[in-house]
């Protein structure tokens, strides 16, 4: 999904009453993973609190084409919840009981996803998407903020008729680069001149 999220703010995620976890600044890649979420590194998939917000999300959410799409029954069931339960806290991640009492709440005719089949899809999910796994962890302080946009190409000129695969790069006020092709709207200005598909 998308967020609007202003500078110097806390985006929080929640479903309900149930909180999934917030960020205080945005990964550079504008890219949000259940990793970010809990504070640890892209590569961490055995976090506990990885786990959890992976496990939680896939079970009460429907999954296609790497998205998870939170129901609207999903989000008014889980209203029912104590205010403000966590995924997790600064001492770990709910219990499995937990977790299962809250799928439940929140979706009747599911059940929680084990945690080794939910690392698996989350892996393949974030794969799948392109999403750049060698981002530090996100910590607070000033967020890092998109400087330019560079496009490049294989060809510099384009015959009439032919077409070629575009490439966006995001450069960062901390210096790194960040692919983000998939993550970018495409269109052309001139659309006798050229256009985007």
């Amino acid at each position: 999904g998308q967020f609007n999220y202003s500078t110097d703010s806390t985006c929080s995620f929640t479903i309900g009453n149930v909180v999934v976890g917030s960020l205080s600044s945005i990964p550079s890649d504008g890219m949000v993973t259940p990793h970010d979420v809990a504070g640890v590194s892209r590569t961490s998939d055995d976090d506990p609190n990885v786990q959890a917000i992976a496990q939680f999300l896939q079970s009460v959410g429907t999954t296609s084409g790497g998205v998870i799409t939170i129901s609207s029954t999903v989000r008014q069931n889980l209203q029912s919840a104590p205010a403000n339960t966590a995924i997790f806290t600064s001492t770990g991640p709910l219990s499995q009981s937990a977790l299962s009492n809250l799928v439940v709440m929140g979706a009747p005719t599911k059940t929680l996803i084990n945690s080794t089949v939910a690392k698996t899809a989350m892996k393949a999910d974030i794969q799948q998407r392109g999403i750049n796994t060698s981002i530090g962890v996100v910590k607070p302080g000033s967020p890092v903020k998109m400087s330019a946009v560079t496009v490049s190409s294989a060809l510099t000129s384009i015959p009439q008729g032919l077409s070629t695969q575009l490439a966006a790069s995001g450069n960062f006020t901390d210096g790194t680069t960040s692919n983000i092709t998939n993550s970018v709207t495409w269109s052309s200005s001139h659309t006798s001149v050229a256009t985007v598909s």
